[in-house]
């Protein structure tokens, strides 16, 4: 019965994809407009590779170990496949991505920063349903069931959809002060949540000030990168962070499951673990905060 329902869930998404789909191809008009330049497939194979890599090296890192022959290839692999990539697009006459956008300093501070959101925001995905799912005897955990345990994601998915859509009114407030207003509020859910042992209420109120802060920090982080940029690469610069912001989710969700892995007493991770994940999640994002606002630099269109 629960294999079905989790095929249910999977077959509704699918369900909606295509609907989304099919109603964009309707309602959404041809411009007529198309861009000049060829594909960059070389560029698009050597950044996939180096992603998937890396994501599968730190995966099975969990079951292997790090010093397995087979993680350290995935890894080796993902970092070569990286610096092909980059030599690359500073080469190709239609680049997958203009590397050079990175090198401007609003844009490079901001996406460094946008690694401490993408590893907080992804990594409770993992953490909090873990962590709720656990019998209360271990020490911690709230033994909900899966019912519940959505019920307490709601929180965070809401205040993100509300403060991601509010975040844009702020026009008179600098997006990097928005950002980094997010950013810490992304960290003071973190530092909560690292503490809570058996409060419902005090895991809600986490997810709750996550929620709200990547909503504020998700947009904000994409207007502090396009703001930096001339007009004809501002997709890019906002498709850069949105990369960055997903890779950095999924290495922070797998290192927060190697942190829960190694630390198993009577068949659950310590709690220690998972104050260790939270912790570091909260750092990397007060000091996403304090880069972002340096972010500035005249004649970027940054105020």
């Amino acid at each position: 019965m629960a294999g079905d329902g989790v095929r249910g869930v999977f077959a509704l998404g699918a369900v909606l994809v295509v609907a989304a789909g099919l109603a964009v191809a309707r309602a959404v008009p041809d411009s007529g407009e198309h861009a000049s330049g060829g594909y960059d497939g070389r560029g698009t194979v050597t950044l996939g590779l180096s992603s998937i890599t890396m994501l599968a090296g730190l995966t099975l890192a969990v079951s292997l170990g790090w010093t397995s022959p087979v993680t350290i290839a995935l890894l080796v692999v993902s970092a070569v496949s990286l610096g092909l990539w980059v030599r690359h697009e500073r080469r190709a006459d239609d680049p997958l991505i203009d590397v050079h956008v990175l090198t401007i300093r609003p844009v490079a501070l901001a996406n460094v920063a946008t690694v401490g959101l993408g590893w907080a925001l992804f990594g409770s995905y993992l953490l909090i349903p873990e962590f709720a799912r656990t019998d209360p005897g271990a020490g911690y955990g709230l033994g909900a069931d899966s019912l519940e345990v959505g019920l307490l994601l709601l929180p965070l998915a809401l205040a993100q959809t509300v403060c991601s859509t509010t975040a844009g009114f702020a026009s008179r407030i600098p997006a990097r002060v928005v950002f980094a207003t997010g950013l810490a509020l992304v960290a003071g859910g973190s530092g909560l949540l690292s503490v809570v042992h058996h409060s419902t209420a005090g895991v809600a109120a986490g997810a709750l000030l996550l929620g709200m802060g990547a909503g504020f920090a998700l947009e904000a982080g994409s207007a502090t990168v396009t703001e930096a940029v001339e007009g004809d690469v501002a997709a890019v610069s906002a498709a850069v962070n949105s990369t960055v912001r997903r890779l950095a989710g999924g290495v922070g969700g797998q290192t927060s499951t190697l942190l829960l892995a190694s630390v198993v007493v009577a068949g659950h991770p310590r709690f220690a673990a998972f104050r260790t994940a939270y912790l570091v999640a909260a750092g990397l994002s007060l000091l996403g905060g304090l880069l972002v606002l340096r972010a500035r630099e005249d004649g970027q269109g940054l105020s």
